[in-house]
């Protein structure tokens, strides 16, 4: 008998494996746990090449010692204050590629990914907790990692070191849009997502005035912490903010101002799931209260304020100027300065004062009108100044049915003068001036032909074109002429061309149709004929209700003389019995 010995190879060898270095600030969004500060980055993940000998027998497989692992970071090695465990994710590992993942509750944080041909891949999912002050800016795990052959043997192990560089909060200086003292700024947020960093920041305390105040204790019920803001003794307001970084601020009514706007700065600290800490500062700007300038509308009717003549009578019952300045808080002992009603090119009207005509200022371009700063007055000593006594007279029969919208503008000016010689800023406002129009009843000329004596009996028709004679008392475009043609007395017809008849025997005729109006009496007709002459004028929009119309009538008379028909002789032939009477005979007289 021969007896052979055949002994194993040499076993693999793993001469070394590069460390991988990793960043949570490249954590990507999407995922289970919160992103990094750069999200878009791409070394949240990192991928290596060991070096090996294969021994005897091809290798097959590269095995981390999970047990070992786990006893080592048991304590030390967590997420959100939570335990990290290392498991061997079998169904998401092949024949020749091997998963870890290191898990929180269940949840993969990280992944290892080791191939039999010796790459090997790094991804870090979650934030871990960087520990202070050992571990305060990166954190570094040992993989102890074994090669396995064909016929199950293994390497020596050799330690796979992936270091994690821990992400900070980065916040960054914040400033409120200028505020009006008295009101509240918008809502700013100071730690957005990507500035919280993957240990998930919050806002832990504010510095005003030196003094640090923390964000403990209970919220209001919208989740804000208030806090008194002061500046040299002044309360100015408070700020709210919340732990998720959402803030405004709220100022209180009259604070005293100089003339310059009061500004102040609120830092405001940050802090992640690991303590690591950002401080940035929060600018609130103040500025003092506007005088605001508030102009209504001015609505009435033509003629407002003149006579039934179209002569002024009384300007004091013209279109009523209602205005009002605030001049604010009072603590620059504001006062009101110059008022200005600026003309447009056609005012179509004038401005009043108590009766008083007020002219435009001399060498004024574009021209306008000074109000007097006495013509305000404030009744009841809130700081609001209510004008008094001026009013508006539009020119003679006008409406503003031709301006655009129905309405004139007129630019008003107001300044507000302060002790401390920084005046405010100019205030401005429009007046807008809406004008009712009135329909005037036309006016007939002199020359209009009333009476018509040369009309003859069965003759041509009678041109009734120089009694159409009517104008419009406006001559604003707002209203239009119509006349309408009626026979009152003797038999005849109204002809002409373009007219129609809207009622039984009445004939609207347009200006346009005037001249071919006549009158054709009846056959043998003679006599009187009198009709009567409406003109209307209609406002074509923009009137006072009942006053869409107005009319003037003049009264006609046509005198058809007669006209004496020639005579004619009739004979015809007859017959009858002698010694009878003839039936001729018996007919005569």
């Amino acid at each position: 008998m021969i007896t052979t010995t055949i002994t194993d190879g040499v076993d693999p060898v793993i001469n070394g494996i590069p460390p991988l270095l990793v960043k949570e600030s490249d954590i990507d969004t999407g995922g289970n746990f919160h992103p990094g500060s750069n999200p878009s980055g791409t070394e949240q993940t990192a991928s290596g090449q060991l070096s090996f000998n294969t021994g005897s027998d091809a290798i097959i497989a590269y095995q981390v010692d999970v047990a070992a692992f786990n006893a080592a970071n048991a304590g030390t090695l967590t997420a959100g204050g939570t335990q990290v465990l290392l498991v061997f994710n079998s169904a998401a590992s092949t024949a020749s590629s091997q998963r870890y993942d290191g898990q929180v509750n269940g949840v993969p944080i990280f992944t290892l990914v080791l191939r039999a041909d010796g790459s090997y891949t790094f991804t870090l999912l979650g934030a871990l907790d960087h520990v202070q002050p050992q571990n305060d800016t990166q954190l570094t795990m040992d993989f102890a990692v074994q090669a396995q052959d064909q016929d199950g043997d293994l390497s020596a192990p050799v330690n796979l070191q992936i270091t994690v560089d821990d992400d900070v909060p980065q916040t960054a200086d914040a400033a409120f849009p200028a505020v009006e003292e008295g009101s509240t700024t918008p809502t700013l947020d100071v730690l957005t997502e990507r500035e919280e960093g993957a240990d998930d920041a919050a806002v832990t305390a504010v510095i005003i005035n030196g003094e640090r105040q923390t964000l403990t204790g209970t919220p209001n019920p919208q989740g804000f912490f208030p806090f008194d803001v002061n500046q040299d003794g002044q309360l100015l307001g408070q700020l709210f903010i919340s732990p998720e970084g959402n803030v405004f601020f709220v100022s209180l009514p009259n604070v005293d101002h100089g003339g310059a706007p009061i500004v102040v700065n609120v830092d405001f600290e940050v802090t992640d799931g690991d303590n690591d800490t950002s401080q940035s500062t929060l600018t609130i700007t103040i500025t003092d209260e506007e005088p605001e300038l508030v102009v209504l509308p001015a609505n009435g009717e033509e003629d407002q304020g003149r006579d039934a003549d179209g002569t002024i009578a009384d300007p004091t019952q013209g279109l009523p100027i209602t205005m009002s300045i605030d001049i604010g808080d009072g603590d620059r002992n504001e006062q009101i300065g110059e008022v200005f009603i600026i003309l447009p090119a056609e005012p179509h009207g004038d401005f009043y004062l108590n009766g008083t005509l007020l002219t435009p200022v001399a060498g004024s371009s574009p021209a306008q009108v000074l109000i007097p700063a006495s013509a305000f007055t404030d009744p009841d000593g809130d700081g609001v100044f209510q004008l008094q006594g001026v009013t508006f007279v539009g020119d003679e029969d006008y409406s503003t049915f031709a301006e655009p919208g129905n309405e004139i503008d007129f630019t008003v000016t107001a300044q507000i003068i302060t002790a401390d010689g920084v005046d405010h800023p100019l205030q401005s406002g429009t007046l807008t001036v809406d004008i009712l129009g009135i329909a005037d009843p036309p006016i007939f000329a002199p020359e209009t032909v009333v009476y018509y004596g040369n009309g003859e009996e069965d003759g041509p028709n009678i041109s009734l074109a120089e009694s159409f004679q009517a104008a419009l008392k406006d001559t604003d475009g707002s209203e239009v002429l119509t006349y309408f043609i009626t026979i009152t007395q003797g038999e005849g017809q109204i002809v002409g061309e373009g007219i129609t008849e809207v009622s039984p025997g009445v004939f609207e005729v347009p200006v346009s149709a005037a001249s071919s109006v006549a009158l054709d009496p009846i056959d043998n007709f003679s006599g009187d004929i009198r009709l009567t002459l409406t003109a209307q004028s209609r406002e074509q929009g923009h009137f006072v209700p009942g006053s869409e119309t107005a009319q003037t009538i003049e009264n006609l008379l046509v005198n058809v003389l007669p006209v004496a028909d020639e005579a004619q002789l009739k004979v015809r032939r007859d017959s009858g019995l002698e010694d009878e009477p003839s039936p001729w005979r018996r007919s005569l007289p």
